[in-house]
Parts: C-alpha cells; sequence; structure tokens
C-alpha cells in the first residue's frame, strides 16, 4: 500500500507533468514508491532549472519569507502563506532535508487553524490536509507518538466533512485513515490500525462501486 507521502510526491509529479507522456512515465514508478519521491524531486529541479538544494533556496524560501513579511500587514495573504509554506515542506522532503522539512508545515497548520477559526466551510479542508502532512512529518523523523495527534484530528475533519460532501472528501478521509493505521502500527496498536485498514477498504470499494440506477 502507498503511503500518504508517496501519494503526495506523486499527486507533486502530476502537477509537473507536461503531457500525456510524462503522466505514462508517472505510472511504471508506482511500483518503486522510492523511486517516485526520487523523481519528483528530481523533476521538479529539472523544470526549475536547477540541479541541487537551490530548488528550496532562493525561490521557495524567499517568497515564503516575503509572504510572511506581506502577511503580517495584509491578513488576506495567510491562504497563500500557508499553501507555500506546505509546499515548502514537501519540497525539503523529496530533496532529503526531512529535519527542515518539519518546521514549515507546523506553520502552515497554525495559520490553517486560524483561518478555519475564522471561517470553517472554507479552510476546515486546509487544515486537515496540513494536519496530515504534520503527521507524515513527524512520522518520517521517527517521532510517532507525536504524530498521533495530527492525524487523529485530521481524520475527524475529514470524517465530518465526507458525512456532508461524501464525493468531495471520502479520498481524503482515506488517505488520512491509511496514515493513522500506519501511525498506530509503528505503536504497537496493530488491531486497531487493521480496523482503520478495513475501514479505508470499504470507502475504495464505495468509491470505485457503479452508481445506482434508478
Amino acid at each position: 500500500m502507498l503511503g500518504p507521502d508517496v501519494v503526495e510526491a506523486a499527486s507533486h509529479l502530476m502537477d509537473l507533468a507536461r503531457g500525456p507522456t510524462e503522466l505514462e512515465e508517472l505510472g511504471h514508478l508506482f511500483a518503486s514508491p522510492d523511486r517516485l519521491v526520487e523523481a519528483a524531486g528530481a523533476r521538479a529541479r529539472r523544470r526549475s532549472g536547477d540541479d541541487g538544494d537551490e530548488l528550496a533556496g532562493p525561490g521557495l524560501e524567499e517568497l515564503v519569507a516575503e509572504l510572511r513579511t506581506l502577511a503580517k500587514k495584509d491578513p488576506t495573504v495567510r491562504p497563500e502563506l500557508a499553501g507555500r509554506l506546505h509546499e515548502l515542506s514537501t519540497t525539503l522532503l523529496q530533496l532529503g532535508r526531512r529535519a527542515e522539512a518539519l518546521p514549515p508545515i507546523e506553520e502552515a497548520v497554525t495559520i490553517h487553524r486560524d483561518l478555519a477559526d475564522e471561517n470553517p466551510d472554507a479552510f476546515l479542508p486546509d487544515l486537515a490536509g496540513s494536519l496530515n502532512t504534520l503527521s507524515n512529518r513527524l512520522s518520517d523523523l521517527g517521532r510517532h507518538h507525536d504524530a498521533l495527534p495530527p492525524i487523529e484530528q485530521a481524520v475527524a475533519i475529514r470524517r465530518d466533512l465526507a458525512a456532508t460532501n461524501p464525493g468531495a472528501h471520502l479520498l481524503d478521509l482515506a488517505t488520512s485513515l491509511n496514515q493513522l493505521a500506519d501511525v498506530l502500527e509503528e505503536l504497537g496498536r496493530g488491531e486497531e490500525a487493521e480496523a482503520r485498514r478495513l475501514e479505508v477498504g470499504g470507502i475504495r470499494r464505495s468509491l470505485l462501486a457503479p452508481p445506482d440506477q434508478d
């Protein structure tokens, strides 16, 4: 089963793909998750003209710094700042800089939490996504106990969202449930992990089932 970080890397590659040929190449990478994550970073570097860590250097990091300054004067910039922080965390992970990938997503969670408090309909999905990624980053660092609360929060939010709009949020719920199962497994709570994976299977079957014919 592909982990959430692999799915995140795949999504990044799909965003970068230039056409059907590159999308077809992406399909072959799913057989090797390590290659998929590596390819996401490499293709992004080629697209940006960078050969190394500069992908997360003057470009994205400077943009985040500029947005952070702007957000102090103009709160409407905060959603863009949070999104770029999330992107920076993903980029740093793809470059193998796992420890450095944690602070940006922590900051994104803080911003999204404030935004969701102010406007839950608009920003709860973003908060859930940031919480899911925060759990991933903590798990990457072996901090599985710390990774549990954010993924439990993400599951709770996405479960509520899926209850009102399953078409838009069930797949995200399955992603968070899968991450929750992985964390529970690492904590030695195998039965609970298996229950979450069974729920993921049920969601996937429901999504693949043909629509009812009236």
